[in-house]
């Protein structure tokens, strides 16, 4: 886009007030390390959630991170939940930390972005399992970090919070087929869209309920993906806020900050911008006449193209 254009569409040409006409930022080292900043700032909310597989009967964190595959009803959810990304040499997408150099949190990824956030799923099972760690330390390391954590539970068994402890896990949300499962035959996506299962929260005791799954809900295959990852996202805002609150300190979204960020340079610039003739009296004052401005260059829209 051409800037010229651009500043255009952000003035109301003509207009004759002086402090509306647009100032130059100056060049310098203090310029450039808030335009670095400024860069370097998302325009969006980024979120990382986590994705955990129990198959039947597995009840310990170290089986249940080694998985390496899930049923095919647990493969549907994962495509419910957003687009696989090759992770190595991504660029485009956040990854949440993951490598994008060798592999080595594997090959693919799933993520998810829409007008106001990105959001990428540490899913386990797309993650390696190399035998030379069986306690899964290389999953471990995401999922650990993650506020929130999804459980696809077909172990038959009740999932206890602290299967998987970690120092940030604030809220495991838990799926868990209702029935038997029918995954065979060629129309399993239709089975899956019509099975119910039953989705639930569960809480760290410091923090309090929030979202829609603080009381269990029955939910079929078809909305199950989009309904979970909006909880997800909503309880994974209102983990940094609360973390942030237990801190001591502020949450603030990135679009705040920019604006903040913005804000400063602005407010410098205006700080060191030197007087203008004539500011100090004089003149009808709005109009521009008798405060040293000729009219004729305020309305030369030549100088912004």
């Amino acid at each position: 886009m051409d800037p010229s254009f651009l500043i255009l569409q952000l003035l109301s040409y003509p207009n004759t007030d002086p402090t509306a006409t647009p100032k130059p930022l100056p060049t310098d080292d203090a310029t450039n390390r808030a335009v670095s900043v400024l860069d370097r700032t998302p325009l969006v909310d980024l979120h990382k959630i986590g994705v955990v597989y129990a198959a039947p009967g597995q009840t310990e964190e170290a089986e249940i991170l080694f998985n390496c595959a899930g049923s095919r009803f647990y493969g549907l959810f994962l495509q419910s939940l957003g687009r696989l990304v090759r992770l190595k040499g991504c660029r485009e997408v956040y990854t949440g930390g993951l490598d994008t150099s060798d592999d080595v949190d594997g090959k693919y990824a799933v993520y998810s972005q829409d007008h106001l956030s990105q959001t990428i799923f540490h899913c386990t099972t797309l993650m390696p399992s190399p035998e030379h760690d069986p306690l899964s330390t290389g999953k471990k390391r995401h999922i650990g970090n993650d506020f929130i954590t999804i459980i696809w539970n077909e172990s038959g068994l009740p999932f206890a919070f602290d299967t998987i402890p970690a120092q940030f896990n604030f809220v495991n949300i838990i799926i868990e087929p209702v029935g038997s499962m029918n995954e065979k035959g060629i129309g399993v996506v239709k089975q899956y869209n019509e099975h119910m299962f039953k989705a639930y929260a569960q809480f760290r005791e410091d923090m309090p309920e929030v979202g829609a799954l603080w009381d269990p809900k029955l939910i079929s295959g078809a909305a199950l993906g989009s309904f979970v990852k909006q909880t997800a996202v909503q309880c994974n805002i209102f983990a940094q806020i609360f973390w942030q609150c237990v801190s001591g300190n502020m949450y603030t979204s990135n679009a705040r900050e920019r604006l903040r960020q913005i804000n400063r340079m602005k407010n410098r610039v205006v700080a060191n911008a030197p007087e203008r003739p004539g500011s100090a009296g004089g003149g009808d004052a709005g109009s521009g006449v008798g405060q040293g401005l000729d009219l004729n260059v305020l309305l030369d829209f030549s100088r912004f193209t």
